[in-house]
């Protein structure tokens, strides 16, 4: 094998993780003035096809294979994210690990159909990836498998691979630049383009994945750079004449910046990279096949556009759900209370930990003995995107027809954005023990809140999206958070009977709804449980990044423009990967029943969730033994019934902190000046 860059089996780039901000424990949050950190390494290591190391900068030296005898060269090396240690790896897929690197596995001895080209690591350090020319994926330790190109027919040799920030996924390369991507849902490692089918002046021998995993960069032979996505371009040597071609790159930690390497160890920087130094020029027992940054002890991942104060440590503290990251005290105009930014610990629908940002707004009255009774308020749909927070604009977070009003009555109000939207990636659209977790951890976040005072006794209100939120968290508090105590759930027009809505939506003004629960329940799932390939068209397929790009009108005036049947042609409840799925996020197929009393509010006009589906959820639940009552507004709109019930919630809520009895004899009233009280049910009729 040609070790030289320009060779079919050229040395794949190494994906460099961004690197994590120090875990901070609940009980020692992180002062409000604390920036969340992109700390920059100024230095980089080469690496040798013998397995000599080079360290330049701030690159620590923690030993080599150079002067060993090896059974095969090394192709690639990758640094461990503490910056401690890194990784060399043969063709033969033999793996050797210096400093604090973990060896976790490697394909030594074994037989294989095509050589090691590179590696990459998990994003934690705790296991890392190998791929092979044909596209073959070993993966070790907890590094995921996601798939492979191994046993299909490839116009070029795969030339490298890159990691996305998550660890959830990876891009490979092949020399013609063409770009294949794999993870754990289509979020995880999107396509942003390839050169794949264009005349190249040079083979490409690498690719890297931008900071934030949004985009990823191409290096070719020649040096020159194709940049995708949100990576930016600074320059190449495309144009230069080289001595020996480019054989890796890699980026800077905060992505504003690049170094090319050449097979003589010749170093170019780009952007924000400093040069440190490099082999041009001195005599070397073996080409240089690789490059890598020094690692840095602290990072963060921001999604675009947002403030820093939302910047993601790689690396997230150890700790229960709850457990704070960082918060800031943040402006709220409009706001009877104290508002905190708080980024804390949650669940993903698998069980992962996974950071997660929302509100608390504290009371402006002393707390009670105990602390503030909290209402968690769970969102309506808004997109899916991290610039769809509602934190960014605390004033609005909350309905302001509601939110002062639960201020004065002594109740701190906590606010979720839910997985996803604030924090890098996309939001589980409808994946509803995801989103309950992250609204019940909200509670736990605001119990650890210096100053917040938050009691153990809380209600869940939400409306549409956050009214299923609301009812997952009814089925799913006891045994999540036992040591808190529900007192009881506003589901306000919460979605259920998931195939009844389906076809109440196709054709209507809110079918991209139907796209976006396909989405999320894939990004809750992921790949292997829920296939979109099974559900989605190729034109649907294309059309996923848009999730990412903008908000609800965004989503409903570009996703609407097409046919449901054009991007969603089979009705999913058809499908036997996903019927199961979507009966599992469907409240209506619940079958225990919560201690806590259950409100159902909605409008009589609702164009959005029909008033029947509603009707057979509250059937359903007196069926199961759950306390509830249904209170339907005459005339009202989806979204326009909260201003109208808000008051006769308020009522109900205060009965429970108040430990009222259930049902609650409370009548409700309606507005002055609608179309008159609401009609109301109870199990007893």
């Amino acid at each position: 094998m040609n070790l030289v860059a320009g060779a079919a089996l050229a040395v794949a780039l190494v994906a460099a993780s961004v690197v994590a901000v120090a875990p901070v424990a609940a009980s020692a949050a992180v002062p409000a003035a604390a920036p969340a950190a992109h700390v920059q390494a100024s230095g980089y290591r080469l690496v040798a096809a013998d397995g000599g190391i080079f360290s330049f900068g701030s690159a620590g030296y923690f030993g080599s294979t150079g002067g060993m005898r090896l059974n095969a060269p090394i192709v690639g090396s990758s640094p461990t994210p503490d910056g401690a240690g890194y990784w060399l790896v043969a063709s033969d897929g033999g793996v050797f690990a210096m400093g604090d690197a973990g060896f976790y596995g490697s394909m030594g001895g074994t037989h294989l159909n095509a050589p090691i080209v590179g590696m990459a690591p998990s994003n934690d350090g705790k296991g890392y990836w190998l791929v092979a020319a044909d596209g073959g994926i070993f993966a070790f330790g907890d590094a995921g498998y996601y798939g492979s190109m191994g046993g299909t027919h490839l116009n070029a040799p795969i030339v490298g691979m890159a990691a996305s920030p998550t660890g959830n996924g990876y891009w490979l390369v092949g020399s013609d630049g063409g770009v294949f991507s794999f993870g754990f849902n289509y979020a995880d490692t999107t396509f942003y383009g390839s050169t794949g089918g264009m005349h190249l002046n040079a083979p490409i021998v690498g690719i890297q994945s931008s900071v934030t995993g949004n985009g990823y960069w191409l290096v070719a032979a020649d040096g020159g750079i194709f940049a995708f996505g949100d990576a930016g371009f600074h320059g190449s040597t495309g144009s230069l004449h080289l001595n020996r071609p480019i054989v890796g790159m890699t980026s800077t930690a905060d992505g504003n910046g690049y170094w090319l390497v050449g097979a003589d160890g010749g170093v170019f920087a780009f952007g924000d990279a400093t040069f440190s130094g490099s082999m041009g020029g001195i005599p070397l027992s073996k080409p240089v096949v690789g490059i890598s940054l020094a690692g840095a002890t602290t990072g963060s991942v921001l999604a675009p556009g947002l403030p820093s104060f939302y910047a993601v440590p790689t690396q997230l503290p150890q700790g229960p759900p709850g457990t704070i990251i960082k918060y800031e005290q943040v402006a709220s105009p409009g706001v009877d209370g104290t508002t905190y930014l708080v980024m804390y610990l949650s669940e993903t629908e698998l069980g992962r930990p996974v950071a997660v940002t929302g509100l608390v707004m504290v009371p402006p009255t002393a707390p009670p003995a105990g602390g503030y009774p909290v209402v968690s308020w769970a969102h309506g749909t808004n997109g899916m995107a991290p610039q769809c927070a509602p934190s960014l604009d605390p004033s609005q977070a909350v309905p302001d027809s509601v939110q002062n009003t639960m201020l004065a009555q002594g109740w701190e109000v906590v606010a979720s954005d839910y997985q996803g939207e604030g924090t890098p990636g996309i939001l589980p659209y409808l994946a509803g023990v995801s989103s309950a977790r992250n609204t019940i951890d909200m509670v736990r976040a605001a119990r650890l809140l210096p100053g917040a005072h938050a009691s153990d006794n809380y209600v869940i209100w939400g409306h549409s999206e956050g009214g299923q939120t609301a009812m997952f968290g009814l089925d799913i508090a006891a045994s999540y958070a036992p040591e808190l105590h529900l007192k009881g759930v506003v589901a306000g027009a919460p979605p259920s009977q998931f195939e009844a809505i389906y076809a109440f939506l196709d054709g209507s003004p809110y079918q991209f709804y139907l796209f976006m629960a396909g989405a999320g329940l894939n990004v809750a799932y992921g790949n292997a449980i829920a296939p979109l390939s099974d559900v989605v068209t190729p034109t649907g397929m294309s059309l996923l990044p848009i999730l990412g790009q903008g908000c609800y009108g965004f989503l409903q005036s570009t996703l609407n423009k097409y046919s449901l049947q054009s991007i969603v042609p089979t009705d999913p409840f058809t499908v036997p990967a996903w019927k199961p799925l979507l009966q599992a996020n469907d409240p209506g197929n619940f079958t225990t029943p919560s201690a806590a009393p259950l409100l159902i509010p909605q409008g009589g006009n609702d164009h959005q969730i029909p008033p029947v589906t509603t009707q057979l959820l509250e059937q359903h639940e007196c069926a199961i033994g759950q306390d509830v009552e249904r209170w339907i507004y005459p005339g009202q709109s989806h979204a326009g019934v909260i201003p109208v019930y808000a008051g006769d919630m308020i009522h109900w809520i205060a009965d429970r902190f108040a430990n009222g009895p259930n049902p609650d004899p409370y009548v409700p009233t309606g507005t002055t000046g609608t179309n008159g009280p609401p009609t109301t049910t109870t199990c007893a009729g």
